[in-house]
């Protein structure tokens, strides 16, 4: 009989060797593999690996049929737990799927070593996520969500920094939207709405980062073709623009937020060629703005009146203002024309009758100074009066009064004021009328002079335009022979004569409502009269009284009839203020 602690010690030592045995005969058997051609070329494609317990270890796959297996899997219990792929059959697995339950549980595709796709499956095998490194750096930069296997959302982290910029939204599996943030500030900055072909149709932007939409896109097949800003979110549009082929080609703005558009601008190669604006907000256009094809402005019409005409239009050329057309009067007829070189007026014209000639032209120097204005006076297309300036001041005028191109007038001028004035009435090149007129008056004095010489042979002199006094030189001598007086309203009331040219004025002539009433003479020029002749209200001598003798006394009589026919004489001949004979007709 055993002890129990020798029974104890045989039944170990027997466990042990069976164990042993079990062992032993384990590590000598051999699992099974099976070989197949499943295309009966001659070449195993398949290869099948069992436990010792027959369970299904691993499954090797040439699916290319290059005698080389690029597909592994491997199974635990019977089940498959992984798949290991060379996808693209370059000799180096690319492809590994993982099971869980038999079920795929996650695929994880590698290149260079490198995870750069996983998708994640659900309990029915159907794609539940995808995360893909788009370009190699081990980060996971586009993730895309499935709902029941459909794609649900994907979203991107282009610059790999963990904030998503890019949201891709599906609803059985189309695309419906994407949302972008592309400065990566967590706020969304766009959102594009695609239509069943992936165009997009729709876009709405926030470049205020206020979380609000001000901006809405809207195309056709993909193509912008109009777009709207609501820059203070009330509901309203301030700003529309048209495209064609996305290119803008019509916009039109609400500048002063009143919810009515005010400036219109047509497009033309995203350049804008025309723009009209209404700059008064009563909802007429009154100013339009033409520009080259490089965007840059070369007419300005404008109704600076605002009664529906254009008054006003500018012409630019390289951005500076060349013409300035102006309706002065506001009639609706453009009659002033202004022209501009460096940015300085140095030409204005005017066409002041409305005929569409050009009838007055003012030049200007290269400091802004007016130097010369011609005028058209009679509208004749001629140019016939021209105003000559020195800083700015007013220094002659040239005019031609009776219109056959010859200039026979010139007004001199002073400090702005007239001074003096040259005529030539006969047209013959000499000016032989001069005239003088006296500062802050309308006093003037007025020269006629002998052709070709300087001779004076007239001189008159005005108050308040009015002539007061005239001498005359009647032989062209250096002595002025006659002098005429007038009176207040310019009426001839006296006259001083030198009858002989000798220098003194022996004649005395007196007027009544410009008709001579008397002459006196100083015959022997002792001056005194000495002969006095008496008219009749048709200017015909009616009486005379003379001294013979000088001695102060009359001592002849003579009376004329209207015809100055001597009708009477008396004559003194003793001297004593008696006549001694007295004949009758």
């Amino acid at each position: 009989m055993f002890s129990i602690k020798k029974r104890a010690i045989f039944n170990k030592t027997l466990i042990f060797l069976f164990l042993f045995f079990i062992y032993v005969s384990s590590s000598n058997a051999t699992n099974r593999i099976i070989e197949k051609d499943s295309d009966k070329d001659g070449v195993t494609d398949r290869r099948i690996y069992f436990d010792v317990r027959g369970n299904i270890e691993k499954l090797e796959v040439d699916t290319n049929q290059d005698s080389k297996m690029d597909t592994f899997q491997f199974y635990r219990y019977g089940k498959i737990v992984r798949i290991e792929k060379d996808s693209d059959k370059d000799g180096v697995l690319d492809t590994f799927e993982y099971f869980k339950n038999g079920k795929r549980d996650y695929q994880e595709k590698k290149k260079g070593g490198k995870v750069y796709r996983v998708v994640y499956f659900d309990l029915n095998e159907l794609p539940q996520k995808i995360k893909r490194d788009s370009n190699g750096s081990s980060f996971f930069d586009t993730i895309t969500y499935f709902k029941n296997g459909k794609i649900s959302l994907i979203t991107k982290d282009k610059n790999e920094n963990s904030i998503i910029d890019s949201w891709h939204k599906f609803e059985n599996d189309k695309l419906i939207y994407f949302k972008k943030d592309v400065d990566n500030d967590k706020i969304v900055d766009a959102i594009y709405f695609v239509d069943d072909n992936k165009k997009i149709k729709e876009s709405r932007h926030d470049k205020d980062k206020n979380g609000k939409w001000e901006i809405y896109k809207y195309y056709k097949d993909g193509k912008l073709f109009k777009q709207k800003k609501d820059l203070d979110y009330d509901g309203f549009f301030e700003v529309v623009t048209e495209f064609k082929d996305e290119k803008p080609i019509k916009e039109k703005k609400d500048t002063n937020k009143d919810k009515k558009y005010d400036v219109y601008s047509f497009l033309k190669n995203s350049i804008v060629y025309l723009q009209k604006k209404d700059t008064n907000f009563d909802t007429k256009l009154d100013t339009f703005f033409h520009y080259n094809k490089e965007g840059v402005l070369e007419k300005k019409e404008e109704d600076s009146r605002h009664k529906g005409v254009i008054d006003k239009i500018q012409f630019f050329k390289n951005k500076e203002l060349t013409q300035f057309d102006y309706d002065t009067d506001g009639d609706g007829f453009i009659e002033t024309f202004s022209y501009y070189k460096n940015r300085k007026l140095y030409l204005k014209s005017k066409d002041s009758n409305k005929d569409n000639k050009v009838d007055e032209k003012v030049f200007y120097n290269s400091k802004g100074d007016k130097e010369k204005a011609c005028f058209d006076t009679n509208f004749d297309g001629k140019f016939d009066t021209t105003q000559f300036y020195k800083d700015s001041k007013l220094i002659r005028i040239e005019k031609d009064e009776n219109h056959n191109n010859i200039v026979d007038t010139k007004l001199f001028f002073k400090d702005g004021v007239r001074e003096t004035m040259v005529k030539d009435t006969n047209e013959n090149g000499f000016f032989e009328t001069k005239q003088y007129f006296e500062k802050d008056t309308n006093n003037k004095i007025i020269e006629i002079s002998k052709e070709f010489g300087e001779t004076l042979l007239i001189k008159s002199y005005y108050k308040n335009d009015i002539l007061s006094f005239r001498e005359l030189n009647k032989n062209s001598d250096d002595k002025m022979d006659v002098q005429e007086f007038y009176d207040e309203k310019g009426k001839l009331y006296k006259i001083l004569e030198d009858e002989d040219f000798d220098g003194y004025f022996e004649l005395f002539w007196e007027y009544k409502q410009e008709k001579a009433i008397k002459c006196l003479q100083d015959v022997n020029k002792d001056k005194k009269y000495d002969i006095t002749f008496f008219y009749n209200k048709n200017g015909m001598v009616k009486k005379i009284e003379e001294d013979t003798n000088f001695d102060g006394k009359v001592d002849v009589w003579e009376e004329y009839d209207d015809a100055e026919v001597l009708i009477s004489k008396k004559q003194d001949y003793n001297f004593d203020g008696i006549p001694d004979i007295i004949e009758n007709n």
